[in-house]
């Protein structure tokens, strides 16, 4: 059976809004454990200094973005 251009256009935003959502989810999975890592870093004891170097190390940012995160992680 052949699929007219509209059927393979929707099937095409179909997959394509699919994958953003995969790739969102695993985003936000990936900040919540980062901002829980921070809890229990900064729960431990550890200095401000030590939890951003180890997050900005362990997730390969930056250590301004692991800045944000810390301060995030704080705040909430």
């Amino acid at each position: 059976m052949k699929i007219n251009l509209r059927e393979q256009d929707i099937e095409y935003r179909i997959e394509k809004g699919i994958a953003q959502g995969i790739e969102q989810g695993v985003t936000q999975g990936t900040n919540e454990t980062t901002l829980k890592m921070i809890r229990a870093m900064k729960d431990d004891g550890l200095a401000k200094a030590q939890i951003v170097r180890l997050v900005a190390q362990s997730r390969q940012i930056s250590e301004a973005e692991a800045q944000c995160y810390y301060q995030m992680a704080i705040a909430g």
